[in-house]
């Protein structure tokens, strides 16, 4: 049972520091952005606030749902949309309400991921065990987004 468990924690480290992949891509290309899809400084404001306004609202909802729905599901969908969020930010979005539109779809389903990822994990791991997988569960959500923060400033 023990070698069962900590199968469950590298996976959902590597999918959390997946789901943070996009965490900051609107932050490094604001200026570019702001030029050509000619926004005010409100409205680039806006759009970079709305993922955590959208992040803000969503985790009560998607850890509600863990509690009725199996939070592996919740989880499943939180990452097809913030993987749709990604996308339709960075191929259909041409102005501020669609861009707004995806950040805050984007929020939602990193929303998903993270509290139904803790859920996934208390829910499989020993009790005994579960504090040192949180642990490196909730420090890997800083890790992902320094990971994505180090990958962006290479380029």
């Amino acid at each position: 049972m023990r070698f069962r468990s900590i199968g469950y924690t590298p996976l959902m480290l590597l999918a959390q520091t997946c789901a943070l992949l996009g965490f900051a891509c609107y932050a490094v290309v604001l200026a570019p952005l702001q030029d050509e899809w000619q926004l005010s400084n409100l409205e680039s404001g806006l759009i970079a606030s709305v993922f955590f306004f959208g992040y803000m609202l969503a985790v009560p909802l998607a850890t509600a749902l863990t509690d009725r729905i199996d939070a592996r599901k919740v989880y499943l969908v939180g990452g097809l949309s913030a993987t749709c969020g990604l996308l339709g930010m960075s191929l259909l979005a041409h102005n501020f309400w669609t861009a707004l539109l995806f950040m805050a779809i984007n929020a939602a389903g990193l929303a998903g991921t993270y509290m139904p990822g803790l859920k996934i994990l208390s829910d499989r791991i020993q009790s005994g065990e579960l504090i040192c997988h949180i642990a490196f569960y909730t420090a890997f959500f800083g890790i992902g987004t320094g990971f994505h923060t180090y990958a962006l400033d290479g380029f």
